[in-house]
């Protein structure tokens, strides 16, 4: 999945969970679902395993930050 394409699975994701909670709509496509979890899944993998990222006091605020790998 390429970064571009991230947008539209946080919407069809977000409209999965609100049809599941009960809200108006149809039912969305199962497999579509099954795929946007998997590709949830694998990114959510990826940034777990990537260097942990520090964000000092006001740093945040200012858009700058400090990375570490852990080692």
């Amino acid at each position: 999945m390429e970064t571009k394409d991230i947008p539209a699975l946080i919407e069809r994701l977000r409209y999965f969970n609100d049809w599941r909670r009960g809200a108006d709509g149809e039912q969305p496509n199962p497999e579509q679902i099954g795929r946007d979890i998997d590709a949830a899944v694998a990114i959510l993998s990826r940034q777990a395993s990537a260097p942990e990222i520090q964000y000092y006091g006001s740093e945040r605020e200012h858009g700058t930050r400090t990375e570490t790998c852990g080692a």
